[in-house]
C-alpha cells in the first residue's frame, strides 16, 4: 500500500502481526525537500541497508541528495 500524505509504502502481515513501512526514492527526495532542508537538520540516518533493493535504489537516492545538501 502507499500513503501519499505520510510519504511511505506499508504492508501489514496479519499472520505474523508485523507492520512494515519503507521509503521509495521519490519519498526520500520529498523528505529532503519538505523536512531536511526546511528544518535545518544536521543529518539523516538509514535504519537498515539490508532491506534496500538489489540495485541500491534508496541508498543511491540518499547519496545524491546528501551530496547536493552539502554544497
Amino acid at each position: 500500500h502507499y500513503d501519499f500524505w505520510q510519504g511511505a509504502k506499508w504492508s501489514w502481515d496479519a499472520d505474523n502481526n508485523v507492520f512494515w513501512t519503507w521509503d521509495t526514492p521519490f519519498n526520500i527526495h520529498r523528505k529532503f525537500k519538505r523536512v531536511v532542508r526546511p528544518e535545518g537538520l544536521g543529518g539523516i540516518f538509514v535504519w537498515s541497508l539490508g532491506q534496500d533493493s538489489h540495485k541500491w535504489k534508496r541508498m543511491k537516492k540518499i547519496d545524491k541528495k546528501v551530496k547536493r545538501w552539502l554544497v
